[in-house]
């Protein structure tokens, strides 16, 4: 930890002796302006965090000829233990007149703080102007330009400077990345851009019959739409394509097409269907309830999906462990009819689907006891 206090010039150098004190002294001259605002960043690793419990403080110094009288700055560091590193320090200063952003000085190379010793370094205010340049970013972290490179001082909580956080609801899901978080577009990168738990992979595995009818091997390619990254409907191969061993491929009219691939199922695993029924009051909602559909396969993971949209009134809940799925009904809807499916990969990797859900609506005048229930047909 790094605490500031301020320090007059003759007692600064008084101390330089004193090995007892570790701290750093940052001069600053140069331009006169009227404020200045300190930040001060610590090396994480390969980045440098701003410090906010020394940083962001606008320090008065108008009237005050900086170059005579430079204003300085004590960065002294709280008590470690003996074998810790010595912290590295960057600090940028800003300097503003008229409350405009105006000057700015940077610490190039970083200070090291060395145990015992108390150091001096001189920054100078220069004009902000191309090619030099500094400020905040707007997210809670500073940059600065100086001779075509770009220094960055990022926020403790915000380590991408994205405007994002961890802490956030919703969460940033990779503090480490700015093109992923809440905000983000989902793209064909294989990654969760928008942190929805789902990612638009570049390619993904799928089955489908060449010309002659054998059950072959394909991927599907990831293409850019106007509401993001999504694998593409159909399912390319050809005679040159892979044999898909063990697997019986379904004709391409018994598939679900919108928006799953072709599937093929494992004879040793047929397919379930389940007929499922919702209860609908007066036309004007749906009857809340739930019902577990319990597959008869353990996977490496289930995910249940929209197979024929029609407005299916229906929210599904992901699964907690294993396959095992409980799908649930939204109170308030008033669609009637759809289809789903549960895709799931097996040890072998192969995706498929192996249980699906027709639902179909029923008008009452009160909710019974199970407003939605799942027979197998």
């Amino acid at each position: 930890m790094i605490r500031t206090a301020l320090v007059p010039l003759g007692v600064a150098l008084g101390l330089i002796g004193c090995k007892a004190d570790t701290g750093l002294i940052v001069a600053v001259s140069g331009q006169t302006v009227e404020e200045l605002e300190f930040q001060v960043a610590l090396n994480r690793g390969d980045q440098y965090v701003i410090d906010a419990s020394v940083s962001s403080e606008r320090r008065p110094v108008a009237g005050r000829d900086l170059t005579s009288h430079p204003y300085e700055l004590l960065l002294r560091e709280e008590a470690t233990a003996e074998d810790a590193s010595p912290p590295t320090v960057r600090v940028l200063v800003l300097g503003y007149q008229a409350g405009k952003l105006g000057a700015f000085a940077l610490m190039e190379p970083p200070q090291v703080m060395l145990r015992g010793e108390l150091l001096r370094r001189t920054l100078v205010l220069a004009p902000i102007g191309s090619p030099a340049a500094a400020g905040p970013t707007g997210k809670g972290c500073y940059a600065a330009q100086v001779s075509g490179k770009v220094y960055v001082l990022v926020a403790d909580d915000d380590r991408d400077c994205d405007g994002y956080r961890p802490a956030d609801t919703p969460a940033d899901c990779s503090d480490a990345d700015a093109t992923v978080n809440p905000g983000a577009r989902e793209v064909c990168d294989g990654k969760d851009d928008n942190c929805d738990g789902r990612y638009a992979p570049p390619t993904e595995l799928c089955y489908s019959k060449d010309t002659g009818g054998v059950c072959r091997e394909g991927s599907r390619a990831c293409t850019e739409g106007p509401g993001g990254g999504g694998l593409g409907p159909d399912c390319p191969v050809s005679e040159g394509s892979p044999a898909a061993k063990g697997l019986q491929c379904l004709v391409y009219e018994g598939c679900f097409k919108q928006t799953a691939p072709l599937l093929c199922l494992s004879s040793r695993l047929p397919t379930q269907t389940y007929a499922c029924t919702i209860e609908l009051v007066e036309e004007k909602g749906t009857c809340a309830g739930s019902r577990d559909l319990q597959p008869p396969f353990t996977g490496k993971g289930c995910v249940w999906s929209l197979v024929d949209a029609a407005g299916l009134p229906i929210s599904l809940q992901p699964p907690t462990s294993g396959c095992a799925t409980k799908i649930v009904v939204a109170a308030g809807s008033s669609s009637t009819s759809g289809m789903l499916q549960l895709e799931y990969q097996d040890p072998e990797n192969k995706r498929g689907a192996f249980v699906a859900v027709q639902v179909s609506g029923k008008q009452v005048k009160a909710c019974s006891s199970q407003p939605f229930s799942c027979t197998k047909k």
